[in-house]
Order: structure tokens, then sequence, then C-alpha cells
């Protein structure tokens, strides 16, 4: 019989993102092999775990876990063994892979979409958590539009105080440079007229 060779595992720097995201992944999902998933199967993973933290956050419950259960029984009595459940055999699965395609198709931002999905239901009095599937919705795309209005309207009116200041000071600058180049020229009399016209 030939022997085959062991499957290489690819080499990760240490200090690179690649490396923390999954080790990130591994500490939230022990046991599952991240290697035989593909890169948008990674965003996915990545996007659940996101409104995992979220969700935590928000409610304050710390056990709550998207991908859950992560690990079954099979079988009984002596031929009783324990299986790691992968991602993708999750109920969840399909509406994370539902939000990712609406997330990509529409170009957003994957942690402003959960945020926003958060901050808009977090007054309502029958659902004030947004579930898995409800971000696959159009009212989901709704929502993170509201509040994208929202968000941007916030920092106009943050930035425009700063906005004025910089225009007081960029027409104090121009004042005294004319001022400066009137008296070079020894216009006095054209100083005095133009402030005078200024009043």
């Amino acid at each position: 019989m030939i022997k085959r060779r062991p499957r290489r595992k690819p080499r990760l720097r240490k200090n690179s993102l690649q490396n923390y995201a999954l080790q990130y992944r591994q500490s939230l999902l022990p046991g599952v092999k991240f290697n035989r998933f593909s890169e948008e199967d990674l965003k996915i993973i990545d996007l659940g775990l996101f409104y995992q933290q979220v969700r935590r956050e928000k409610t304050g419950i710390k056990f709550y876990e998207t991908f859950y259960p992560r690990t079954v029984t099979i079988g009984r009595g002596k031929n009783k063994k324990r299986k790691v459940l992968s991602p993708k055999e999750n109920v969840n699965w399909k509406w994370f892979k539902k939000a990712y395609q609406i997330i990509k198709d529409n170009h957003y931002d994957m942690r402003e979409f959960i945020i926003a999905q958060f901050e808009e239901m977090e007054n309502w009095e029958k659902f004030p958590i947004p579930t898995p599937r409800s971000l696959t919705q159009v009212a989901a795309i709704d929502r993170y539009d509201r509040w994208k209005v929202k968000k941007n309207r916030k920092k106009l009116l943050e930035e425009r105080p700063l906005l004025e200041a910089e225009k007081i000071k960029k027409a104090e600058k121009e004042f005294a440079y004319l001022v400066k180049e009137m008296l070079k020229n020894n216009n006095k009399e054209a100083v005095i007229a133009w402030l005078e016209q200024l009043k």
C-alpha cells in the first residue's frame, strides 16, 4: 500500500491578522477545524460570532452562543461518542449565510449592519432583540438605512460648530493679511476707508 503524506497545515505568521482571527475563532469554537472552510464560510462564521458578542453585551447574557450546541453525543453504551459539530450543521447557519449575502450585495459594513439592527430594535416592546432570521428580511435593510441617516445627521451636528470656528479663524487670518499688505504699501487711507465699509 502506498502511504500518503499527511497534509501540511498552512503556516501563519505570529503577528498576522489571519493568525489573530484564527485564535479568536478557536477560543470561541474549540474543536472546529477551520482549515476546511472557504474564505466566504469563515466570513459567515465571523458574522455569527460578532452577532453573538453584540447580543451578549446588549442583553447581559454571557452564556448565549450563536452556534449552539457545539457537541453532540452519538450512540449508546460502549459505542457512545462525542462529535464536534461544524457551524454549517447549526440551525442558524442558513440565516447568517443569507445575511452575509445581503451585506455583500449591498456593500455594507458587517459590524455596522449588526449594530444597526440592535440599536434600531432596542425600544421595541415585542421584539427588542433581532434574531438571526430577522437579519435576512427586507426590514433589516430599512433599519440599517435609518440608522445610517441618524448617524450621519449626528456627525454633522457635532462637526458644525468646529466648521464655523474654522471659518471664523480663516476670515481673521485673511483680514490680518490684507491689513498688513495695505500698511506695507503706506495706504493708510485705503485701510481706514475699508474698515468704514465693513462697519
